[in-house]
């Protein structure tokens, strides 16, 4: 026997009903009729548990301004629960309602009219993006709201002059109802949301239980956490620089635990949460991304929530961007043509170097092997859009071949810009030593260190270019940009004398005095060790070629005597470290290799 009845459906009609069918029986003594009772419910597709909310008294000070120059907001969260009655799921992703006094299309709206505005969103277990409500189950749904007052943000703030009263604000926040097609099937929730605003009593520029402004320092307080430090101020960032973040401390110094949240709208960090225990903490790191944000002022916030009470704190982050330094050479290469060895030198070429940056900079002397620079007003305080011009010639002293050189010009935090100059050297001059010949590759150096009388040769008209250096060698040479009076010791060697100096001078560590032999060849980092000593202690005149200090491969094996001395003689230009990017510190030194470093420390010294 089948029976079958039909039940009405209406959005409107819930609730529980009977109804009784009549089942008709033919028997041999006729047809009898049995009323049959049906007991069944009609359920709504969906139940909440409270669409009615009272916030509460709000104080105008929960929309101090946290740094002086724009409302805050506060926030909260309510709780309720949803019975999903429907055969499919229900998703929370992005259910949110926004009501302002700008609308009043009878679902979003907020009376009576003020400057205020409230968003509202629902979240299903505190966590944003979830599953939402399951078919035939009852969840745990979140009502996460924000009041901000949208008022005059020009003014300073001054809370106590904020509207107050009794307000409602009626707002339906949506979710989808997935029914296993592509359909999604939306949904909106009409609520209710009461709160009054009160007057408070925060001074123009105050904070009240937003918390106050400050800069990169100091602390804030909300609600049972402390927070530090209370605002971040970066300064100025150049374009693409890479900046280490800050550390904001969050600890709960109440008695609770306290559920926070803090939401950052800067790239890179997003949101994060933690559920503090008392006495505990929790660390966010915050700094720019100088790659995506444009040039100019800037100012962030740091939002800081707990889920307990609805506090919040806004953290101010304050930067600024500028394009930083930037060189630009629009000329081409500088083409001196031919000249005779020995003869007048051509006229002077001019390069314009452009600052297309947006700071005032200083110039790096630029450093040349084959020609001479020269800046026309000198190097410091090229403004930003404006040019220097460098005057370029070949250097009087060069062998006879062809020199093409790219010269970079520098600022002093790394910006640079290059170009190249050529010329060309005709003749066979005679040369100053028997063994050393125009196109050997340290001929012009060792042409310099004779003519400048830094070098001697061996008496025999040679040079010894491949020969190792010695220590006493060395200091000899070193000695001639001293500008002392050798002291007169007694002793029967050429080098006493010098010795006899240098450790007067107090040029030679003590580590290298330790089994010090003069006669012995010279290591690459005692000779850079004896540079930087001497440099310490007399003038000279050149600017650093390079910034900060060098990474070679083997770094770790320089004395720490000898590591002042190469980091000096690296910035100087006097000498570096090898192509393979070491530095070799025990390798000796060819006199060939010695003559390149002292014309670069003739450079420095201005001879």
């Amino acid at each position: 026997m089948y029976v079958s009845f039909s039940v009405p459906r209406s959005n409107t009609l819930f609730g529980s009903f009977t109804a009784t069918v009549m089942l008709w029986v033919t028997t041999s003594s006729g047809v009898t009729g049995l009323p049959l009772t049906f007991a069944y419910e009609v359920l709504p597709a969906y139940e909440v548990g409270q669409t009615a909310f009272d916030l509460g008294q709000i104080s105008t000070d929960r929309f101090a301004s946290p740094n002086g120059r724009y409302f805050g907001s506060c926030s909260g969260a309510e709780q309720t629960t949803m019975t999903n009655n429907t055969d499919s799921d229900f998703s929370f992703a992005t259910t949110w309602a926004q009501v302002s006094t700008a609308q009043n299309d009878g679902v979003n709206y907020i009376t009576p009219s003020g400057q205020y505005i409230l968003t509202a969103s629902f979240q299903n277990e505190f966590n944003i993006g979830s599953a939402g409500v399951d078919s035939g189950s009852t969840g745990q749904l979140t009502l996460h709201w924000t009041v901000r007052y949208v008022g005059d943000e020009a003014q300073e703030p001054d809370t106590s002059t904020l509207p107050t009263g009794k307000y409602t604000a009626h707002v339906a926040p949506r979710f989808q109802e997935y029914d296993g097609s592509y359909d999604h099937i939306l949904h909106e929730i009409p609520l209710t949301v009461t709160f009054e605003i009160v007057a408070g009593t925060a001074q123009p520029g105050g904070a009240g239980e937003s918390g106050g402004a400050g800069e990169s320092g100091g602390t804030a307080e909300l609600c049972g956490l402390t927070i530090s430090p209370s605002a971040l101020d970066f300064g100025t960032l150049a374009r693409d620089e890479s900046v280490s973040p800050r550390t904001v401390t969050i600890t709960n110094t109440g008695t609770e635990r306290l559920d926070v949240t803090v939401l950052f709208n800067m790239y890179g960090l997003g949101s994060t949460s933690d559920s503090l225990e008392p006495g505990t903490s929790m660390t966010v790191q915050v700094a720019p991304n100088t790659e995506f944000e444009s040039v100019g002022s800037h100012e962030d916030s740091l939002y800081i929530t707990t889920r307990q009470d609805g506090g919040e704190y806004i953290l101010p982050v304050r930067y600024t961007i500028t394009e930083g330094s930037r060189l630009e050479i629009r000329s081409g290469a500088l083409e001196f043509g031919s000249m005779a060895a020995g003869d007048t030198l051509p006229g002077a070429q001019t390069v314009r170097v452009y600052n297309t940056g947006d700071l005032t900079v200083d110039l790096i002397q630029p450093v040349s092997q084959y020609f001479t620079v020269e800046a026309r007003l000198g190097l410091a305080g090229v403004r930003a859009g404006s040019f220097r011009d460098l005057t370029v010639a070949p250097r009087a002293d060069l062998a006879p071949g062809t020199y093409q050189e790219d010269i970079t010009v520098r600022t002093e935090d790394g910006a640079a810009a290059v170009f190249t100059a050529c010329v060309t050297v005709t003749g066979t001059p005679g040369a100053t030593f028997t063994d050393v010949s125009p196109g050997d590759w340290y001929y012009s150096f060792v042409e310099t260190v004779a003519e400048k009388k830094l070098f001697a040769g061996n008496g025999d008209g040679t040079f010894a270019p491949e020969n190792n250096m010695t220590y006493a060698e060395f200091l000899a040479v070193l000695f001639q940009f001293s500008g002392d009076i050798l002291p007169t010791v007694s002793g029967g060697n050429w080098y006493d004398g010098h010795v006899a100096w240098a450790e007067q001078s107090g040029l030679i560590p003590s580590a290298m005095l330790d089994g010090f032999d003069p006669e012995a060849a010279i290591t690459r980092q005692d000779m850079a060790a004896l540079f930087g000593a001497f440099l310490t202690r007399y003038p000279y005149s050149a600017a650093p070629v390079n910034t900060g200090t060098p990474s070679f491969a083997d770094g770790g094996s320089i004395a720490d005597y000898a590591k002042d001395g190469v980091t000096l003689c690296w910035q100087l230009g006097i000498f570096g470290g090898n192509d393979d990017g070491t530095f070799a510190p025990g390798s000796t030194a060819i006199r060939a290799e010695v003559a390149v470093t002292m014309v670069q420390m003739a450079r420095v010294m201005g001879r």
